[in-house]
This record gives structure tokens, C-alpha cells and sequence, in this order.
């Protein structure tokens, strides 16, 4: 399974499981690519130790997968994308602002950031 998600690696950054990870007594643990840097400490751990940018581009893109995967109509708050990626407040922000700048979501104040079909 590894080997096929390498391949299809792109820059972005994903999650995977693998076996691999030094120490592991032989479960299964997430490991994070991004920029073809393996980790084993998931996407949010990953995640949050970019530039807010870089971080906020690798959450914005999670986000798109996850409004495909999942048909979402409206993203999560600001602090649910906080907890669920476990990345500071400007990383949060940063990933809804490349949405909303891509034309992608708005967001609608006192109610939410909607996507835009």
C-alpha cells in the first residue's frame, strides 16, 4: 500500500499507514508526506511545524479532499480545522482564506464559511 501511495505522491501532502516507523511493535501508525518528507506523526503534527502559509496550503488542500470525499457544503469552524489537523489559529485561517480567495467557499459572517458549487 506504501509503495502505490509514493508513487502517487504528489506535493501537497497525505496520509497514509505504514508499519514502517522505528519502534512501532508492529501496529499500524499514520505516517505523513509532504513535499516527500515521510513523518510519522500525521497530518496535523506534520502540519503544524510550516510557515502558516505552507501549512494553511496543505490544510486548504486537505479540505478540498475532504469537500469531494465527503460532499461537505459548509467547512468546519475555525476551531474544529484547529483540533481536527492540529494546527495553530493563522494555519486554520490561512486554509479557509485560500478557499475563499480560489472562489471555492465564502464565507457568510455569524453563520459559517459555505462551499460554492
Amino acid at each position: 500500500m506504501l509503495a502505490a501511495f509514493r508513487d502517487g505522491m504528489d506535493n501537497v501532502g497525505h496520509a497514509a499507514l505504514s508499519n514502517e516507523t522505528p519502534g512501532n511493535r508492529g501496529g499500524l501508525v499514520p505516517v505523513f508526506v509532504a513535499n516527500g518528507v515521510r513523518t510519522s506523526a500525521g497530518p496535523g503534527p506534520g502540519v503544524k511545524h510550516l510557515p502558516p502559509d505552507e501549512a494553511g496550503r496543505q490544510v486548504a488542500a486537505l479540505l478540498r479532499e475532504r469537500i469531494e470525499r465527503e460532499g461537505l457544503t459548509r467547512l468546519p469552524s475555525l476551531t474544529q480545522i484547529q483540533q481536527e489537523y492540529e494546527v495553530s489559529r493563522p494555519t486554520a485561517e490561512a486554509a479557509v482564506k485560500i478557499l475563499v480567495d480560489a472562489g471555492e467557499a465564502v464565507i457568510v459572517p455569524g453563520r459559517g464559511t459555505f462551499v460554492k458549487r
